[in-house]
Formats: structure tokens, sequence, C-alpha cells
């Protein structure tokens, strides 16, 4: 997400970030993936469109069944994940609606599959009321545990999440210790979570898709965890196996700019991505770039159209995060950064989404409302690095050094989670 312009201030910061480092992105590696990226597309496209169809003409002329229409309305979800295309979502809610009302409203499954979707577009009060309509219809134990953690875990309901999890407590299967990632990485177990991923990928090696998704989770968190080596690996690997994976290309694309410095690559990587799918998140990855060359101009020019994009109705609270901090560091809107801010509130109420509404009150000089607000929900809960950035900046705002400055430390360890930008504002500020 990133541009460019060169400064030896930048190169400093690399230097600083990442020690002493020798260069890991192969420009053959990249230009291998883009040459065969829509080889492994077209291929991956094609049996889509090919199963899309067959299970679209299953319902044509006829009355709404749950097996054809359930297969269908997946299909579609299948869809938006290799396009980007939010209205694939949509059109996947509208049948499954449909269907359910031709059963009266009495299918568990309809339910569960909407409450799904709902969370892969950040609605997850809706997603927990779709919940409970299918528990209260009858879920298999096993759907329901794995369910409730998904609810509980986006809605900041930790304890709960857990313990559902606890009670499900299958440790062969690949969506227990996929969970079980997600619960250690927020509690800051990176081993854990690590493990647990690792475990999820061995359980589906012979499922090309799930081990895909496993792998490229895997990448990531090895590089939370600051061990740019075995995220490399697995994005490498992911690769190999499919040149179409965008997620694991821009986590290479990350690597080529914030490790190796790479500033060319990355955009080329970037901006390729940003031809191939219909989500913004490669043009944010290009307000990175140009942070990374202190492109003031393309810094903000990438601000904006990723604001043109990801503020769009479609996209409901899906880019809030990334908002609010453009809002806050590029686009100068602090009223905007407050406001959605609170909407996340509202949508789901976690020590992180608080600390965005603490950082975004205090940018915005209402320290009354974001002292009270740190002290009940963010003060010695789990943080990650762009929180803790956040939580040094309200301190340097009420003029509490030390407090700052160990927020700062613990932000630099997860360097690789952070932007050229903030990265060069923690360093200037514990120097």
């Amino acid at each position: 997400m990133k541009h460019r312009i060169i400064v030896h201030a930048m190169i400093v910061f690399v230097m600083i970030s990442c020690g002493k480092k020798q260069s890991l992105i192969e420009k053959s590696l990249i230009d291998s993936s883009i040459a065969n990226y829509s080889r492994d597309f077209n291929k991956i496209a094609k049996f889509l469109e090919n199963d899309l169809n067959f299970w679209k003409n299953r319902t044509i002329g006829q009355p709404a069944d749950i097996v054809n229409s359930v297969k269908y309305a997946a299909l579609l979800i299948s869809k938006f994940q290799i396009t980007g295309d939010v209205n694939y979502i949509h059109q996947s809610d509208s049948i499954l609606f449909e269907v359910s009302k031709n059963y009266n409203h009495k299918e568990s499954s309809i339910f569960s599959s909407l409450s799904n979707h709902y969370i892969l577009q950040h609605r997850f009060h809706e997603a927990d009321s779709l919940f409970k309509k299918a528990d209260s219809l009858g879920l298999k134990t096993y759907n329901k545990l794995s369910q409730a953690f998904d609810i509980y875990f986006e809605l900041g309901l930790f304890q709960l999440a857990e313990k559902s999890l606890l009670k499900l407590n299958q440790t062969n299967d690949f969506g227990y210790q996929f969970r079980i990632s997600k619960l250690m990485h927020y509690k800051g177990d990176l081993d854990s979570s690590i493990n647990a991923m690792t475990a999820a990928t061995q359980l589906v090696s012979k499922n090309e898709t799930l081990l895909q998704n496993a792998q490229s989770n895997l990448a990531d968190l090895y590089l939370h965890d600051n061990d740019v080596k075995n995220a490399y690996f697995n994005y490498k690997v992911c690769l190999q196996k499919n040149a179409s994976d965008l997620h694991s290309l821009m986590g290479l694309g990350w690597l080529a700019l914030v490790h190796d410095g790479n500033d060319s690559l990355a955009k080329h990587i970037f901006e390729f991505a940003a031809t191939k799918t219909l989500l913004p998140d490669p043009i944010f990855k290009l307000v990175s770039w140009a942070q990374f060359n202190n492109d003031t101009i393309n810094e903000l020019h990438f601000a904006q159209l990723f604001e043109q994009k990801a503020a769009q109705n479609i996209y409901g609270n899906m880019y809030n995060k990334y908002l609010i901090l453009l809002y806050t560091q590029i686009l100068n809107n602090p009223l905007k950064a407050v406001e959605l801010a609170r909407k996340e509130i509202i949508n789901r109420a976690t020590p992180q989404t608080y600390s965005w509404l603490v950082y975004s009150l205090a940018f915005n000089k209402e320290f009354d409302e974001a002292d009270k607000l740190y002290k009940e929900f963010v003060e010695g809960k789990p943080l990650e690095g762009l929180e803790l950035y956040y939580m040094g900046k309200y301190m340097l705002a009420k003029n509490k050094i030390y407090n700052a400055k160990q927020y700062f430390k613990e932000a630099a360890k997860n360097k690789y989670d952070l932007s050229p930008r903030i990265m060069d504002d923690i360093n200037k500020l514990l120097n």
C-alpha cells in the first residue's frame, strides 16, 4: 500500500527497523507470479463458473429449493472472494432470504449461512441475530459452537468465544485449530497462534483451498512475529501453488517495501493487484508506498482514491479502521474519524475499537471522554501495533512522555504491521 520518491531518512528507517538485512524478494518470483496469474485465475474461475451455471440452472423455473439455492448462494460468495466484487455477497443474501421465505423461515441452515455472510460484511450484530435465529431452529453441536466463537470473537466477547472453543475441543479439526490461532493471536501469544495455524495446515494438506487459506494466514502470523524468512517462505509456497493468490502476492510486496526497501518492485506488485480486484486494499498499500518515499503528493492522491472507494455504502463498515487512520494522518478530517470510531463501537466494542475512538477523540482535543474510555475499556488490554501507536499518540497529546514512549516501544515490536510513516514517527519520538 505505498508509493515513491527517495530519501536517505527512509533508507535509515529501513535499516533501523530491520537491522542488517538481506533482500528477500526475488524479482524473478514476482515476474513469474504475475505472468502466471491469468492462467491460474482463469482455471479457478472456469471451474467456479461451470458450478455456478449448473446450480443456477437448477433454480430456474423451479420453486425455491434449499439444496439448489444454498449451493448457488455459496458459489456466489466464492466469486466475491476471487473478484472482490461485493455485489456477489448481496446477490447471495437475496437468494437465501427468498428461499427462507418459501420455507416459512424455519430452516436453520439458511440463517446460519446468512450469519456467516454478515460477518464478511462486518455487520456483526446482525450476524449475531441471524445466528440466534439459526440456533433456535436447531444447529448441530459443531456448527453451533464454531459459529458462536466467530460471533462472540467479532463482538469482543472474548470469554464467551473461548468458552465455546473449550466446549468444542476437537484438536484434530481444521476449524478448531484455525479459531484457536485467532484467539491466541488476540491474547498476544504468537507462538501458540503460529503452532495452531501450523496444525491447521497439516490437517488440510489434501484440500488446496483450505490449505491456501491457512498457509497465507500462517505467513501473516510470522510477519506479525517479525519472522520475515518464514513469512516469505509461506507466501512463496502459496504463490507457487496458485499464482492468482493476491493476498500472498501483496504480502511479498509489503516485504519488498518495508524489509528490502525495494519500492519499485513493491509499486509494481500493488499496482498489478489493483487491476485484479475490485476491493480497495491495494490502493491502501500504495499510500504506504508514497510514504516510503516522502511523496506527499501521491500519498494524498492514493488516500483520496482509497476513501472514494472504501467509503461507499456497499462496503458498510468493512474499511472503517483504515479510513480512521487516513482521516487523522492524511485527509485531516478528525470529526469524520470520531464518527467512524463511534460506529465501530456500536458494531463491535473491543479494546481495539475503543482505542480507535480514544485516539480520534484525543486528535480532536476531546480529552474528557477520551480519558474516561481509555481507563474503562483500553488500559491494560491486549492491543496490536497500530493501536499501541495510537495510545502512544494519545499519551503524547496529554504530555505523558514516559507513558507515550512505553506504548511506542511496544508498537515498534510489531514493525511489519506499521506503515513507513508510523515507524518513522515512532523512531523520531524514541530517539
